[in-house]
């Protein structure tokens, strides 16, 4: 319930209140928001043991790790193909995180910006986590994938504050932040108290629609933000669907252990096409110091058929131009200057 109505309550807000919004993205979001939280109802009933319906751990062979503590496993034989890794695919696979993530660390854009260049580092952790996580199978490394699955979503809500028509202001960006941190501190510790998965991915999925929501509900003249954002999504929906077929397939037939290896290599390529498209907004917006209203910051991605950003406005610019008016006016200089606009909102008003 708290993963349908938060999100749709924002929405809502959002599209009654900003001209910035737009009906196709509400709809889009509205449909996302029910697919992504029905998507994100735990596979087991509550209290039951997550793991009693995987065929492939219950016959497994003593590894290096030993018995594995894991509060939720996936369906790949444990320690079939190799003595030291509890899920060898799975794991190998996970490395695709840290090699995206990487990737992104090197484009300038990126590692200019210090909440991008942090989406980025996340990620990177994400990918190491998720290796060590499926190589071991040991609740320690579990939480070492999945607590910065929680700081990339955050971070990834935090980087749109003073972008999105609704978090412009001083307060309304610090309430949202506040209250982002909070949902996600709170969550981590409860999850590492009470160990139990079904919390995990109900609080993540709700902070992943939350975001979309942002994402979705205003739009930019840049094309690379929406083409991006819509990437991201379609792949993450896509990513998600191959996660759930095979937690819920497995039980009746294991050899569906490959699609969670399909989940990595999707949603990899979602968290790139995603930061791309917070990259390319906080540019936009002249928020990020990559990019300046003289020269438009290039663009170098894989992938992207863009090959730049265009700044639209910034506080500089507006600052000048209240200099140049002063002194094209002298009975202007003895008077108090009209106060300028928001740099950030003549930056986003789309």
């Amino acid at each position: 319930t708290f993963a349908v109505n938060v999100p749709l309550c924002f929405v809502h807000h959002a599209c009654m209140k900003s001209p910035h919004t737009h009906g196709a993205g509400a709809i889009a979001f509205g449909v996302l928001s029910f697919g992504l939280t029905f998507l994100g109802v735990p596979s087991a009933a509550p209290g039951a043991d997550s793991n009693s319906t995987i065929p492939t751990s219950k016959a497994a062979p003593a590894g290096y790790w030993g018995e594995p503590t894991a509060v939720h496993q996936f369906c790949e034989p444990k320690y079939a193909s190799s003595h030291y890794f509890a899920e060898y695919f799975n794991s190998l696979s996970s490395l695709v995180y840290a090699v995206v993530g990487c990737y992104m660390l090197w484009q300038r854009e990126v590692r200019l910006d210090p909440l991008i260049a942090a989406e980025a580092i996340a990620v990177v952790v994400i990918g190491l986590g998720s290796c060590a996580f499926h190589g071991t199978m040991l609740f320690e490394h579990e939480l070492c994938d999945e607590v910065p699955m929680l700081f990339f979503i955050g971070v990834a809500m935090a980087a749109k504050t003073y972008a999105h028509p609704l978090l412009r202001s001083r307060r309304s960006a610090a309430a949202f932040s506040v209250a982002v941190g909070a949902a996600i501190g709170g969550l981590t510790l409860a999850y590492v108290l009470f160990q139990t998965y079904e919390l995990f991915i109900g609080g993540f999925t709700a902070l992943v629609v939350a975001d979309s929501a942002l994402a979705l509900t205003w739009s930019s003249r840049q094309r690379v933000v929406s083409w991006c954002r819509d990437r991201s999504i379609a792949l993450l929906i896509a990513g998600k669907i191959a996660w759930e077929i095979e937690v819920r397939m497995c039980a009746s037939d294991g050899r569906v252990w490959p699609l969670h290896v399909a989940w990595h290599l999707l949603t990899a390529a979602a968290l790139y096409y995603g930061v791309l498209s917070d990259t390319a907004n906080r540019i936009d917006c002249g928020l990020s110091p990559a990019g300046s209203p003289a020269t438009p910051c290039p663009l170098s991605w894989m992938a992207v058929p863009f090959g730049e950003v265009r700044v639209l406005a910034s506080g500089k610019d507006v600052e000048r131009e209240g200099s140049a008016a002063a002194k094209e006016s002298p009975a202007a200089a003895g008077r108090a200057p009209r106060r300028s606009p928001s740099p950030l909102l003549r930056a986003c008003s789309h």
